[in-house]
């Protein structure tokens, strides 16, 4: 079994070598981009459609369960 500990601790080592490169992407480098660019009309509507039909379907799911389930393809 030292053949799988060897290759379980490999395999914890990389992955916490990609995990942390990730918290420190986030937290310590300096963006790229700006993202405090102004949108176009059109995502802001579709995001609050989406939003809408989300919050929706969290409050009341038995209602649109129950409309998907009435339609019939065949």
């Amino acid at each position: 079994m030292y053949f799988l500990e060897v290759i379980g601790l490999l395999s914890t080592v990389v992955a916490a070598f990609y995990y942390l490169r990730i918290i420190k992407i986030i937290y310590f480098d300096d963006s790229k981009t700006k993202y405090d660019i102004d949108n176009p009309i059109g995502l802001k509507v579709t995001l609050i459609i989406s939003t809408i039909f989300i919050m929706f379907y969290f409050l009341y799911p038995n209602s649109i369960i129950s409309i998907v389930s009435r339609i019939s393809i065949i």
